[in-house]
């Protein structure tokens, strides 16, 4: 989809729809100046709109409400890294509340949403403090941020399938060295 660019007669300027409120012209289009509030999010079932109900939840730590925008029977999750790939939802609530034991104050920022048909892609930054053990790596009361993007797919107003994937490299050297950020890996890897 294309539209006219203005003041180009007959030039035609690539379009991306942002949380599904229609097409924006991508030159000079900020993704971070959409902002929904809470009723809408409530009725909209586009995908851009449930991925942050779902991120806003788990930022709660509230997997009760997080399973409300995720079609259990279906779901299947890729968390790179934290799982054993693709996982079914009682799995990724399990490998959530394993990383809120070393990570509990965990939170997702994010930065950028684009939804399209059934799909939202997301990136944003993720921080956390390890003050538990996480994956057996110690507590070191260190702070970590790091970027991430989600692959969200969306059916009928329910999260069906998630990829998410940070940069794990960048959280362990912050938790825990340069030459200790390997064995913070060397734990979380030898689980999977």
């Amino acid at each position: 989809m294309s539209g006219q660019a203005p003041g180009l007669p007959g030039r035609l300027v690539p379009e991306i729809t942002i949380n599904d409120i229609g097409p924006v012209p991508r030159r000079g289009a900020s993704l971070r100046r959409i902002r929904m509030s809470t009723a809408d999010q409530s009725t909209d079932t586009g995908p851009a709109s449930v991925y942050r109900g779902f991120i806003e939840a788990v930022n709660r730590q509230d997997l009760e409400e997080a399973g409300r925008f995720v079609d259990a029977a279906r779901y299947r999750e890729n968390c790179v890294g934290f799982t054993h790939g693709f996982v079914g939802w009682e799995e990724a609530k399990e490998s959530v509340r394993q990383v809120w034991k070393g990570l509990p104050d965990l939170r997702v920022e994010l930065a950028q949403i684009l939804g399209d048909g059934d799909v939202a892609l997301a990136h944003g930054t993720v921080r956390g403090t390890a003050t538990g053990r996480l994956y057996g790596a110690p507590a070191t009361r260190r702070s970590f941020q790091a970027s991430f993007f989600d692959y969200v797919r969306v059916q009928d107003g329910q999260i069906i399938e998630r990829v998410q994937q940070a940069d794990v490299l960048t959280q362990m050297r912050q938790l825990y060295g340069k030459a200790l950020g390997l064995i913070g890996l060397d734990a979380m890897f030898l689980r999977l």
